[in-house]
Order: C-alpha cells, then structure tokens, then sequence
C-alpha cells in the first residue's frame, strides 16, 4: 500500500497509492466560506486575474447557467504528420507486397514489421485527429444546483470524455504535463476535477496553452458557482497572476 503526502497549508491528504485527495478542513457552503475565513482571522486566497478568451474558442451562452465552448484542433504541423505517416504506411505496403510474392509465405518477413505497423497506425490516427477533430464542452446548471457537464471529441474519437453531475464537482484546477523525448520537450496542459468523493477526475488533456486550460477552469466555476481554492498538485508558477 503507498504513503500519503500531508499538507496542513492547504489542508489536505494526498495518497500515493491511488493518489486520491482527502480534505482535512470542515466543508462549509460555499457562500459562508469568504466570511468565516475572515471571521477567523485566515487570510483567502487572492483573487486570480481574469483570463482572456482565447482566440480560437467559439462560446455560446444561453444564460449565465449555461456554458457551450467549442474549439478545433487543427494545427499546421498536423499536415507534415499525415505526410509522414503516408510515406510510413507506403513502405510498409511494399514490403509486404515483395514478401507475399511467389509460392511460398515469407513468414519471418511478414511478422518482422508488426511493430512499424502498430506505429503507422497510431501515426495516422493522429494526424487525422489533429487535422479534423474538435471539442464541445457544455456545462449546465439548473435552478436546483443539479446539472451536467460532458466533454465530447469528434469526428475521431478520443478520450476522455466525461459526463459528470455537477453538484459531484468540488473544484477545479489546471496541471502542467511534461514530456521529455529524444530530441525535444513537450509541454501541454490538463483540466482536471476534484470530485465529492475526492477523487481526481481528468476533464480535458492536452491543451496547447496555460491561457486555454486556465480559461476553462475559470469559466466552468463561474458556472457552477465553484470559489477557487488551492488544490494539491495544481500549477501555480508563472503566467498565473493574481490581484
């Protein structure tokens, strides 16, 4: 079984293990928080800075409990994939054209490249996701506090794609992801969900910028009426400002 990691600043529990989140601090109703804290001489979080829509964003608003954000993938960089994976895949085609070639099976040459397949494969997949998909986030809330909110991805299917009751949200916060390959470094960003059970539940990965996960964490808690607090594990470094 693994550890737990402590944080009496925050005022939650950590496990390594499954790397669930346990809250140590009395949950409160959101509205009363702001004036207890004061009340007890704690000092709140500062207020982040408002976010600026990013520009490839399509935002429909029906109401202020309604939230409908759309965005594409496309990037340029996706064309030099799909050329690359038809390049791949063609080399791929004519070596088993020239092993399946006379009277008998060259088995050893047509079980050598199964791995190269595989990898053609993911290659294509994507660089078409890249090229034709988009992201539709709608959140909902009603008059009651019960609502939904559901991430879908399209026409290739991608995950994750929750759907989840927003009165199981807790908080929300943005996680930097990065990945070291041979020759480069990756740096993408995840919005992620602290459930009522205290569970982290990832709602959208891989974004290209801070500007876009922050945005959609700062626009689903307008929504839902969710305070901003201090999670474990969320990014907090430069380009988060504050007021």
């Amino acid at each position: 079984m693994g550890g737990t990691g402590l944080d009496r600043r925050l005022g939650v529990v950590v496990c390594d293990h499954c790397g669930a989140i346990f809250d140590l601090t009395r949950r409160e109703d959101r509205s009363e928080a702001p004036k207890r804290a004061q009340e007890s001489g704690d000092k709140p979080r500062p207020d982040r800075a408002p976010v600026a829509l990013p520009k490839h964003f399509q935002v429909q608003r029906i109401s202020d409990r309604r939230l409908v954000v759309r965005w594409r993938w496309f990037q340029p960089s996706a064309i030099l994939l799909l050329i690359f994976a038809i390049a791949w895949n063609s080399f791929l085609v004519g070596w088993y054209q020239t092993a399946m070639v006379g009277p008998n099976t060259d088995w050893g040459a047509i079980l050598f490249p199964i791995g190269h397949v595989a990898a053609g494969v993911v290659i294509t997949y994507s660089a078409l996701s890249k090229l034709l998909n988009h992201t539709v986030l709608t959140c909902v809330r009603g008059a009651s506090g019960k609502g939904v909110m559901k991430v879908r991805h399209g026409p290739m299917p991608w995950f994750p794609q929750p759907t989840i009751p927003t009165q199981d949200l807790e908080q929300l916060y943005v996680e930097r992801k990065v990945s070291h390959r041979k020759n480069s470094t990756t740096v993408t960003w995840n919005v992620l969900a602290v459930t009522r059970d205290h569970s982290g539940l990832p709602l959208i990965k891989g974004l290209d910028t801070l500007q876009e996960a922050l945005w959609l964490e700062q626009e689903i808690e307008e929504v839902l009426d969710i305070r901003d607090r201090p999670v474990a594990g969320e990014y907090r470094g430069e380009g988060v400002h504050q007021v």
